[in-house]
């Protein structure tokens, strides 16, 4: 019996987590609320019966279609929608294995080296996607027209010494200084 429910719930949530089937619920939520716009909502049994007629009344009335918005069946879709948003955003979001505030030293780096010596300000910009299986984060930021004091190096080692330890050779780091901005690339497996 364990079993049975271990493979169910993987099962649920292999569904929920998946894109059509959140695509599916959406288009019956919306459907729903149609209902709810052409149906009018929370009026007495006797206002169906004279505006919509007898057999037209008993169904909507059967159906609680009278009050949709709070039926159960309406409130439990948009649970669904939420529990299928969710979970289709860990499936993708979660397997990158980050170590925490790994990224704050490098941004802090940026406003410290690059935004912060400029007089006119500068530019930070930070981009994840996905490329062959694997995350990658690049942080760059313009860098000023004269240099800032320099630093230790110290939060670069860190971060690097930190992706070691989780990741090992999976991991990339690369630090570089362009002509117009300083660029770091993490690379981390999903």
């Amino acid at each position: 019996m364990r079993r049975y429910l271990e493979g169910l719930s993987t099962d649920l949530i292999l569904q929920l987590s998946n894109f059509w089937f959140g695509m599916l619920l959406l288009a019956i939520w919306g459907f729903m609320t149609l209902i709810g716009v052409v149906v009018d909502q929370g009026k007495e049994p006797a206002y169906y019966f004279t505006n919509y007629g007898p057999p037209l009344a008993r169904l909507v009335l059967r159906l609680h279609l009278d009050n949709i918005y709070h039926s159960i069946g309406y409130i439990g879709m948009i649970g669904a929608i939420i529990a299928c948003m969710t979970l289709a955003t860990f499936k993708r979001v979660i397997p990158a294995r980050m170590p925490p505030l790994l990224l704050q030293p490098l941004v802090e780096n940026a406003v410290r080296h690059g935004v912060e010596p400029s007089l006119e300000g500068g530019a930070i910009r930070v981009r994840t996607r996905v490329r062959h299986g694997r995350a990658v984060i690049t942080i760059a930021n313009s860098v000023p027209a004269s240099p800032s004091r320099p630093g230790h190096g110290m939060a670069l080692q860190n971060v690097r010494e930190r992706l070691r330890l989780l990741h090992d050779v999976a991991a990339q780091f690369d630090a570089r200084r362009g002509p117009d901005a300083f660029h770091v690339q993490i690379v981390v497996p999903l």
